[in-house]
């Protein structure tokens, strides 16, 4: 069955490998756990691998949910952005890359100017709120991406993986204001934050404590996921967070852990 993800404080120990969660944290399953109608989209991804497979199918969701959505997929390392490019070419997902271009698949990607970075970033962001033409994805790096970068127009941030860094405190100072691009002035839209861990790896602990700490430095955040928990079960409305948990049982807590914001 399904289980509700540890709150902020909880020492109860990670679930164990058979379990599934649904919420905060998109676990990615092993073949056998894989539905019937997926088998076929699995062998053609069988060079990008299962967690490449579920970003895919996740920006697929959110753009059918809302075709006006814009994402923004986090990565830090150049051979995992460079791997996740060829997976949205392969599988014609539309993308713009902030650090390098992408111009002919199986071709070395050439890195952008200074100028070019800017006209990636205004590209996507000036794009009216219900536009649904051009690329809706920007793909970058968690670590060397402009500071400071105004991206309002995206309402879902995905992170690849967590943050890899000397420290748990500086690990999250990157996923908080990679986060924070999003949460300025001048957006009009909920946030939703995805993270995709991969079960029983050194990813499942990592991702629990940086969101316990994402909590605690950011107290503003889970005030508002509880507000917007409560408007969502007022209303007989559907979203996309709200969607993805509605295989739960209804004796099983989900607790807040949908990061619907």
């Amino acid at each position: 069955g399904t289980k509700r993800l540890r709150s902020p404080g909880d020492a109860s120990p990670p679930h164990a490998p058979d379990e599934t969660v649904d919420g905060e944290i998109l676990r990615v399953r092993e073949p056998g756990a894989v539905q019937p109608e997926e088998r076929e989209g699995r062998r053609r991804w069988g060079r990008f691998g299962s967690k490449l497979f579920r970003v895919v199918q996740k920006l697929r969701a959110i753009e059918q949910n809302d075709p006006t959505a814009r994402a923004i997929v986090f990565v830090q390392w150049a051979s995992l952005r460079r791997k996740l490019a060829a997976a949205f070419a392969e599988f014609q997902v539309p993308f713009v890359c902030l650090e390098e271009r992408f111009e002919a698949q199986g071709k070395d990607p050439v890195a952008n100017s200074l100028w070019e970075r800017d006209d990636v970033i205004t590209s996507f962001q000036s794009a009216s709120h219900d536009s649904t033409d051009g690329p809706k994805v920007l793909l970058l790096s968690l670590q060397d991406a402009a500071s400071g970068t105004n991206l309002t127009r995206a309402s879902h941030v995905l992170f690849v993986h967590p943050m890899s860094a000397e420290t748990q405190r500086v690990a999250v100072a990157y996923e908080s204001q990679a986060l924070g691009r999003c949460l300025r002035l001048g957006q009009t839209k909920h946030v939703c934050l995805w993270r995709f861990v991969t079960l029983a790896t050194v990813e499942e602990d990592l991702s629990y404590r940086h969101q316990e700490e994402l909590w605690q430095r950011r107290p503003e955040l889970l005030a508002a996921r509880v507000e917007a928990k409560a408007a969502r079960g007022m209303s007989s409305g559907t979203s996309i967070a709200s969607n993805d948990v509605m295989g739960l049982h209804e004796d099983e807590d989900l607790d807040l852990d949908d990061l619907f914001w």
